[in-house]
């Protein structure tokens, strides 16, 4: 007998979208805790801009999501990413244009081209934390975007001129300021007033950096640049029928990597140093094993730590630094029981999909030993997403953790200051901690 689809809630009240934006933006962790709590597979979720979303919390939802092809599920649009990174973005791209541009790009996240990056964020890393004066007490997060920062300029656009990067971080920290939750989360916001409004100084700053990413495209291309750096690998990209990417694809392809890349691998720098700090156990354990290893230890080396590995991957656990994937229903068909029509959307909560004690003993406790462990499948842990969307730079940002990391814990011991719980909230497009962190950085 065949099983009738589930019933579809009405979709909620404008104020009720409202509220649920709200919620989100101030303790994401927290919201997607609570939903988790009713011990459904799945829930349904509006907000401003949004009809009903269905939103899984099971492996079994998430198998459905990722196994969809692309002309069933694929980006939602309007996406609140859009105006920061472009609709040209591959973030952002539908159907068989994103098929298309994903064949044409993944060779420059793969291979020989991951690995001249690898070697190129080794060195970055090493140089930029060598250029600071320990001991030091800092803002864990301010010292992690920095270092993400130097690094991600030098490896997207091979810049090292101090001068230049200079204007590349000013660029890029103040898009990022000026995107703030209620312009990425409430569409009506966008508003221009005058020159004067938020979204106004958004758009001034987006023009700025733009300016800076044009200049150095067509410098690119008049120079016949062939450098190790991604800019030059975008440049040089053809399709199968010899087309380069224009302009504005790679313009918006590399300041996906730019926003992306710098702020989620600085806000995972910084919870790790706060999560291993205020566990003692695996403090120890994770500082004797980079202890054991030379001080000019080499990437392979270092990408073959086990417990350095499962403790970043214990952080991308309890901290997914994007709290939910999001797709557009092209066709009307079944998911988790539910019939979707198209233009619905359908997504998983990461988070709580992270959170889910079906899948997790003790989810809630920092245990990195669990992946020492355990194997856990591509639908149970996702904190690159995954299916024909997944993240493509996630082995840029896991070794780019791993270096710092080895790097930080091999020179210095790190003694947190400041005390109490911390909590995540909207930090640009990704979740970071809420409350600063401090702690002291002392040469060992």
């Amino acid at each position: 007998m065949q099983q009738q689809p589930k019933h579809t809630p009405p979709p909620s009240s404008p104020l009720q979208k409202i509220v649920n934006g709200l919620m989100i933006s101030l303790n994401p962790e927290k919201f997607f805790r609570q939903k988790l709590q009713t011990g459904e597979d799945e829930f349904f979720l509006s907000m401003p801009g949004l009809n009903q979303v269905l939103m899984a919390t099971s492996a079994k939802g998430a198998a459905e999501i990722f196994a969809a092809p692309t002309s069933a599920l694929t980006s939602s649009l309007p996406s609140p990413l859009q105006p920061l990174l472009g609709s040209s973005s591959l973030i952002l791209l539908q159907g068989g244009a994103h098929t298309n541009e994903r064949k044409m790009i993944k060779p420059a996240f793969q291979g020989a081209c991951l690995r001249s990056y690898v070697s190129l964020i080794h060195n970055a890393v090493i140089n930029t934390i060598n250029h600071h004066n320990f001991p030091a007490t800092l803002s864990v997060q301010t010292f992690m975007q920095q270092i993400t920062l130097d690094v991600i300029i030098e490896v997207v656009f091979g810049v090292t001129n101090n001068e230049r990067k200079s204007q590349y971080q000013g660029a890029i920290r103040n898009l990022l300021r000026t995107y703030t939750p209620p312009l990425m989360l409430f569409p009506f916001t966008r508003t221009k007033m005058l020159g004067l409004g938020p979204w106004d100084r958004f758009l001034k700053a987006r023009s700025i950096l733009n300016t800076l990413i044009f200049e150095d495209i067509e410098q690119a291309k008049n120079q016949a640049h062939t450098g190790e750096d991604l800019l030059s690998t975008f440049v040089n990209l053809q399709d199968e029928n010899g087309k380069h990417l224009s302009n504005v694809h790679i313009r918006d392809e590399l300041t996906t990597l730019l926003a992306a890349g710098h702020e989620t691998t600085a806000n995972s720098l910084a919870w790790a140093i706060y999560l291993v700090a205020t566990h003692p156990t695996a403090e120890t354990t994770l500082t004797a094993e980079i202890m054991a290893l030379p001080v000019d230890a080499s990437i392979e080396q270092i990408m073959k730590l086990p417990y350095l590995d499962a403790v970043i991957k214990e952080v991308l656990r309890i901290h997914p630094v994007v709290p939910l994937v999001m797709r557009s229903v092209v066709s009307d068909q079944t998911l988790m029981g539910y019939q979707l029509k198209a233009g619905t959307y359908a997504g998983i909560a990461t988070y709580s999909l992270h959170m889910n004690p079906n899948i997790w003993d003790q989810p809630d406790k920092f245990q990195p030993e669990r992946f020492l462990e355990n194997d856990y499948n591509t639908n149970e842990y996702v904190p690159f997403g995954g299916g024909a969307k997944k993240c493509l730079g996630y082995g840029f940002a896991l070794f780019e953790m791993k270096s710092v990391l080895f790097k930080l814990y091999r020179k210095t011991t790190i003694r947190l200051q400041s005390g109490g719980n911390i909590t995540a909230s909207i930090q640009g497009i990704t979740l970071g901690p809420k409350q600063k962190i401090i702690a002291t950085f002392e040469d060992q």
